[in-house]
């Protein structure tokens, strides 16, 4: 669910009145009226304070969507839901059932639009409204923040740790200890951990690509996650991470990231990985421990790459890579079938060549 660390929350919404922002349609179980639940025969009004995704726990007050039966199908319901928005016959008439059972459903014409409509109803970004008050080196212990630095309020800097020239940090992030950033690095809405090292022009934090086709154009879906980088994470001049939708974009422990490297919202990757520059990784991507990409290799969006894959300069995939194999080529193979068939042309072009 959101952090109220990076976003302004409003106040909790009455299920009815989040059906009529969305212009659903209430689907009844027989066992109540009205967008209510009911205790010892007295109906309470059901109060939805955030938006979350489907799979997480505790979302007994939250609102939630489903826009396919095989988003359905892949989740498990871990207890009470506040309200789910559906679409009109996109869900077989069992599943729906079972999501009565556990809370409020609301038919809509487009689900993902109404969760956009709902989330921004319920939160606002944080912005750069106000600065700490006299900050210099000696606000935190053996801390130097560039005189040029842009610091924002609420914002938790550990221990060592240096903020370059004309570098912003966003309200509510978090730096571990010795961290260093270089100058002209934006951070927002992130939790960074110790001895990470940020160069030059690296944004971090900044909303993902992420838009819902309308009749009158595209409507932004709002980017109400945050990014969190383990211990020892190195990440390259001029490149970007971008928050997730919900949740996490997570880089793990001891990663490093190169130049110019653009990696999408909700991407998970694991520790000791390596990225050489220019990788794009697409949106919620899970990349394993100690995964090697070379330079210019892309990665399609919702793959896994396994623990010790590698993938080969300029190879791009739209699969997922097991473990421990190395890939090479666009679009991307396993490395022993690319070198057969690139010996193959060779050879059939040396015949053609000799026939001529």
């Amino acid at each position: 669910m959101p952090d109220a660390r990076f976003f302004h929350i409003a106040a909790p919404l009455r299920a009815e009145d989040i059906a009529k922002l969305v212009n659903g349609k209430r689907l009844h179980d027989g066992s109540s009226k009205g967008l209510s639940h009911h205790h010892a025969g007295n109906p309470d009004p059901v109060m939805i304070s955030s938006v979350a995704d489907i799979a997480e726990e505790n979302i007994g007050h939250a609102c939630v969507y489903i826009a396919r039966q095989k988003f359905f199908d892949g989740c498990d319901l871990n207890g009470p839901i506040g309200l789910c928005l559906i679409e009109k016959d996109r869900l077989n008439s069992q599943s729906i059932n079972k999501l009565m059972l556990h809370g409020l459903v609301v038919e809509v014409v487009d689900a993902q639009l109404a969760y956009v409509k709902v989330a921004h109803a319920l939160y606002k970004e944080k912005e750069i409204e106000t600065l700490f008050e006299n900050v210099n080196q000696h606000k935190f212990d053996d801390v130097f923040i560039h005189p040029t630095a842009v610091i924002a309020d609420n914002v938790m800097i550990g221990q060592g740790s240096r903020i370059g020239a004309y570098s912003v940090i966003g309200p509510g992030v978090v730096l571990g200890k010795n961290c260093r950033i270089e100058s002209h690095v934006t951070i927002t809405h992130t939790i960074m951990g110790n001895d990470g090292h940020v160069f030059t022009g690296t944004r971090i934090g900044q909303a993902g690509f992420g838009f819902v086709p309308t009749k009158s154009g595209l409507v932004r879906v709002p980017q109400l996650g945050g990014v969190k980088i383990g211990n020892r994470v190195e990440v390259g001049a001029n490149s970007t991470i971008d928050r997730s939708t919900l949740g996490n974009t997570i880089i793990g422990h001891g990663t490093c990231i190169d130049n110019q490297v653009q990696i999408a919202h909700n991407v998970e990757i694991g520790e000791n990985c390596v990225f050489a520059a220019h990788v794009g990784i697409s949106g919620s991507c899970k990349i394993g421990h100690n995964v090697m990409l070379g330079g210019k290799a892309g990665v399609a969006d919702h793959l896994t790459i396994g623990n010790g894959a590698r993938l080969a300069g300029n190879a791009s995939t739209m699969h997922d890579i097991p473990d421990n194999e190395t890939w090479a080529g666009s679009p991307a193979r396993p490395i022993r079938q690319f070198m057969r068939e690139i010996a193959v042309v060779k050879k059939l072009a040396s015949t053609k060549k000799k026939e001529n």
